[in-house]
């Protein structure tokens, strides 16, 4: 189990590492492209309209290993976490953590805190799929490579002027389908965002 968490958290940095040299677009994990991935999630017209933010959420030296109470990680089954790869992509020095589960199917969330640019940075296309969305009242958008098969679920929410929430779903064994994928990534990013308030 511990070395399937470790290889995964090798191949995410490497699969950024793919999209700048394919695009200079920051990477991540592959995302949906349609809608339905949570009963909160809905798609606005543009991702380059007003913000539509319930509340500015500043995430400038904030933990992300503590986004998640004990409780949030309980329910989806990620007790364990430990600070991830500072790199996501073509962003350095993002603080992210990488939330595991322990027994039964093995999956994680990597959750980041980007505060040195907006979630409109995952716009400038290449060899990226982005769909605006929202989250519980927060302009978002999916991710994902062009061509992808359904294997994990990338989310970036707007939650400041020049800061994105990042939330990463990846199974690692079955996967499941790209609807079931980011119905669990959109679960976690409302329970990271319903806490970030207290963290500040």
């Amino acid at each position: 189990m511990r070395s399937s968490s470790r290889a995964v958290r090798v191949l995410l940095p490497l699969l950024g590492l793919l999209v700048v040299s394919c695009s200079d677009t920051q990477g991540g994990a592959a995302v949906p492209e349609q809608q339905g991935a949570g009963t909160s999630a809905t798609a606005p017209t543009s991702t380059s309209k007003a913000s539509n933010r319930p509340r500015e959420l500043k995430l400038d030296g904030l933990d992300p290993c503590k986004v998640l109470t004990a409780d949030q990680a309980k329910q989806l089954g990620v007790p364990e976490s430990e600070p991830g790869d500072p790199k996501l992509g073509r962003f350095e020095n993002v603080p992210n953590c990488y939330y595991s589960s322990l027994r039964g199917p093995s999956f994680s969330y990597t959750i980041g805190f980007n505060s040195t640019a907006g979630y409109e940075a995952w716009n400038s296309g290449g060899n990226l799929d982005v769909s605006p969305m929202a989250v519980s009242g927060y302009d978002a958008v999916w991710i994902k490579f062009k061509g992808d098969t359904p294997d994990s679920c990338t989310l970036a929410v707007d939650v400041a002027d020049g800061e994105h929430l990042y939330v990463n779903y990846m199974p690692i064994g079955e996967k499941g389908t790209q609807e079931e994928l980011c119905q669990k990534a959109t679960t976690a990013t409302e329970m990271a965002l319903a806490t970030l308030p207290s963290l500040s």
